[in-house]
């Protein structure tokens, strides 16, 4: 599976995290700004199905798809202004060669936000640490004597 899911991670982490340059990444497609009915489940599966994608394109088209939904209204401004630069990133790279060379462009500014958007999408689509082996309700301590 680490196989499949190389593809969006090297374009997002290129996107992301290109370190660099003093140009660029200053965002601004308004799609990005989330439309006011998008739900952070919404929101995470569209962010998660990037992880399924294959190749570049696949992972481009799902990014577009996730722009095109937008963000939650609780997202944090920073945290769209890094969606923003990621989203027009991806809309213009043709592969992921220029993809990385986009990446590298990105602005100390931009490298921010973008920072502020994985954290936001971390800590947004986090799911729920399951309980741990043989921990239940019924483990809980009491005020009972145990025997």
């Amino acid at each position: 599976m680490r196989t499949r899911l190389a593809a969006p991670l090297v374009l997002l982490t290129a996107l992301a995290v290109g370190c660099g340059g003093d140009g660029g990444g200053d965002g601004g497609s308004e799609s990005a700004s989330g439309d006011e009915g998008v739900t952070s489940e919404q929101f995470c599966d569209s962010f998660t199905a990037i992880e399924t994608t294959e190749d570049f394109e696949s992972t481009k088209s799902a990014i577009g798809e996730m722009a095109d939904q937008g963000l939650p209204e609780e997202a944090p401004e920073e945290a769209v202004a890094g969606f923003e630069v990621l989203t027009d990133l991806a809309a213009e790279a043709d592969d992921e060669k220029e993809a990385n060379k986009l990446g590298e462009d990105i602005d100390a500014e931009g490298q921010a936000s973008v920072q502020a958007f994985f954290e936001y999408s971390a800590t947004t689509c986090a799911e729920e640490p399951a309980p741990e082996d043989g921990e239940s309700p019924a483990d809980e301590p009491t005020d009972e004597p145990t025997e």
